[in-house]
């Protein structure tokens, strides 16, 4: 894969075997992330690649089929995907355990041992937490009728943006 253009709906990357070979395919991104094993990335159609260095791609099998992954994060020693009701996990970013969560996950981040989720749901826009990945527990739902578009940490807080571009912060204590 090759970083071949910023669209709208994220990073493209092309899969290449040479600089100036034609690529065979692209992949729409919606999370990446870097850990031991190198980066990760999920996109459109359920479809998951890794790098060891960031310069040589691997599509490797997905649990999701062709279902949306919406975020990436590396943390408690293990790649976790958020996807349309479902998270999958990964020590290696090669085989992947997918866990049925019945939750509408847009993006994931970790910090200070906890993994730290947007999700969507009827109408209803809330933050989870878990610290393995695989039990959510429900933290916060004060987003109104915006869903969360991104989520980070830094600086002692976390940060979720919401489609309106309002940042809403909270301290670690409160999630």
């Amino acid at each position: 894969y090759r970083l071949k253009d910023k669209r709208r709906a994220g990073l493209v990357t092309t899969p290449t075997t040479k600089e100036d070979e034609t690529p065979a395919q692209s992949i729409t991104i919606r999370g990446v992330a870097y850990g031991p094993s190198g980066f990760v990335v999920g996109g459109d159609n359920g479809r998951i690649s890794r790098s060891a260095d960031g310069a040589t791609w691997q599509e490797v099998a997905s649990p999701f089929g062709g279902t949306q992954i919406r975020g990436v994060a590396w943390g408690n020693d293990r790649y976790v995907i958020v996807a349309d009701g479902s998270v999958a996990l990964s020590t290696d970013g090669s085989s992947w355990t997918r866990y049925v969560t019945n939750t509408g996950f847009t993006r994931v981040t970790f910090a200070n041992n906890v993994f730290v989720a947007s999700a969507s749901s009827a109408g209803v826009h809330r933050l989870y937490t878990s610290p393995d990945g695989i039990t959510w527990t429900a933290q916060h739902d004060g987003f109104g009728s915006q869903p969360v578009v991104a989520l980070t940490h830094g600086n002692g807080k976390f940060l979720a943006g919401s489609t309106s571009s309002m940042a809403i912060r909270f301290p670690d204590s409160l999630i």
